[in-house]
């Protein structure tokens, strides 16, 4: 039972943060889920490392691939863990911290 209503005229949100919050989806949206670049670039078909007209290429940077030490412990707690939820191993929470060795 419903015993009272308070509306407020207060909008959570200003109008900027509004528009900061629709710049920002739409940004996310136009980049790649894995790389982070910006689709409309890394999916042009001129820079398709199989395209031999193409004008530019991606390719390795100098120095990688490199390894994160952060993301190879998360990968170790999800592989021991992964028996405890096999339909849905992604549903389980991980996390790692760095600590002194000894």
């Amino acid at each position: 039972m419903l015993v009272r209503s308070v509306t407020s005229t207060e909008t959570e949100w200003t109008p900027t943060e509004v528009a900061w919050m629709v710049a920002l989806d739409a940004y996310e949206a136009g980049q790649c889920p894995r790389c982070r670049g910006v689709l409309e670039e890394t999916t042009d078909p001129t820079r398709d490392f199989n395209n031999p007209v193409g004008t530019a290429v991606y390719m390795p940077a100098p120095g990688y691939p490199r390894q994160c030490h952060c993301c190879a412990a998360i990968d170790r707690s999800e592989e021991q863990t992964r028996a405890q939820n096999p339909l849905h191993p992604a549903a389980i929470l991980h996390a790692v911290q760095l600590v002194p060795r000894g």
